[in-house]
């Protein structure tokens, strides 16, 4: 058999076993999301591309970001009045929960650390991610691998702010970052990830324009920068029907 008339058995053979299969309604995608609410009245899960699905998942308890894959099916598209469309009941799968960096403010005479810590490292391959739904992404090292026998920390980092430097159309951070290896752990190496900066109590912190500037200092002089609307400082609500 010549390998062109083979190739064709294939493609039919293919064809026609695709054309058994039936659609059960199944569907699945991974997204970026904050994570409003419980599982007694529901989570609701924004996506940060937009759009809401809400389950009862308790995989959920506790997480407020992260990356997700949602599980649902064709059925569970359901358009309400007042919030308009959003998937309901669907599976959530967590497959990486980020963790929070809530700022603190500082005094401009103070030190440039709520802990004092001047002593600060400048974070490898940092990134700013999109701000939306009261939180923005750091992407950077985020954890300490003994590479004798797997164990890992987290790095410690945290976020501060002057509320004298503020300005309506500004907001300056500060990262602090100290990745500190454990005594005892001679060959370690970093894992990259992403953590998110809870902007949401700094929503009042002065009357913000329409369109906001977050400026982040990581100590190498860097313009580390994301533009983001006044709105994007405020979680969302539940909006559980």
């Amino acid at each position: 058999m010549g390998r062109t008339m083979l190739y064709g058995l294939l493609l039919l053979l293919g064809l026609t076993g695709c054309s058994d299969d039936r659609d059960d309604g199944s569907r699945a995608f991974m997204s970026e999301a904050t994570i409003v609410g419980d599982a007694d009245r529901g989570y609701s899960c924004y996506l940060d591309g937009g759009g809401r699905v809400v389950t009862h998942d308790r995989r959920l308890d506790g997480i407020e970001r992260g990356y997700f894959e949602f599980r649902y099916t064709e059925s569970d598209w359901t358009d309400a009045a007042l919030v308009g469309c959003y998937i309901r009941n669907a599976r959530v799968l967590p497959y990486s929960v980020y963790e929070i960096i809530r700022p603190v403010g500082t005094e401009s005479s103070g030190t440039d650390s709520p802990a004092g810590a001047d002593n600060r490292e400048i974070p490898p391959h940092l990134s700013l991610g999109q701000g939306c739904f009261g939180y923005f992404d750091l992407h950077t090292g985020i954890r300490i691998a003994n590479l004798q026998n797997g164990e890992s920390i987290p790095v410690e980092m945290e976020m501060s702010y002057d509320p004298a430097e503020q300005t309506p159309d500004t907001l300056r951070l500060r990262l602090h970052y100290h990745p500190e290896i454990p005594a005892g752990w001679p060959d370690t190496h970093l894992e990259y990830g992403s953590v998110s900066c809870d902007l949401s109590a700094l929503a009042s912190l002065v009357q913000w324009s329409d369109s906001v500037t977050v400026a982040v200092d990581a100590g190498d002089e860097k313009p580390y920068l994301i533009r983001i609307g006044r709105d994007d400082l405020f979680k969302p609500d539940t909006g559980i029907e």
